[in-house]
């Protein structure tokens, strides 16, 4: 992607780097992980976040060291997230509101039979339209748009 256009700002997903690395961690201490974790990717900048990382280092280096490796080996691709405000991070972070949609929509698309036999694009509109309606509600749930962000 940088290749092809310089100026592109790219992150790895957060939620996708937790799971990878709860996958090096036992079941006992997913909580206490998850805990340190969730102060590096919550912390308010970079710095910060390479201080936390440091302290998940510290207390879990010795027992998890690929945790360690993968947040360090992808960190270029998490600090980008730092630059953008609290409210920002969290229309990013939840993106799984709008995946989720997606998903919804594509199951409702492909689900022929409520469509008749003559399945027709008036129908498919009406339908998605329909359906985009009441996960409206649930999008604005969890994404509260603010006006500062609107403002930026």
């Amino acid at each position: 992607m940088s290749a092809v256009y310089p100026r592109t700002l790219t992150q790895l997903r957060t939620v996708h780097l937790v799971r990878a690395s709860l996958r090096h961690v036992s079941t006992k201490g997913v909580k206490a992980v998850v805990a340190a974790l969730k102060r590096v990717y919550q912390s308010v900048s970079a710095n910060e976040a390479a201080l936390e990382q440091d302290a998940l280092e510290t207390g879990w280096g010795k027992q998890y060291r690929a945790v360690v490796r993968l947040w360090r080996g992808n960190w270029d691709n998490v600090i980008p997230y730092f630059q953008f405000p609290p409210e920002i991070r969290k229309v990013i972070y939840t993106t799984n509101a709008i995946e989720s949609l997606n998903m919804s929509l594509r199951k409702l698309t492909r689900n022929r039979r409520i469509f008749g036999r003559i399945p027709n694009s008036v129908c498919v509109c009406v339908c998605v339209c329909v359906r985009s309606e009441s996960s409206q509600s649930q999008f604005n749930d969890a994404v509260n748009l603010s006006p500062k962000i609107m403002a930026n």
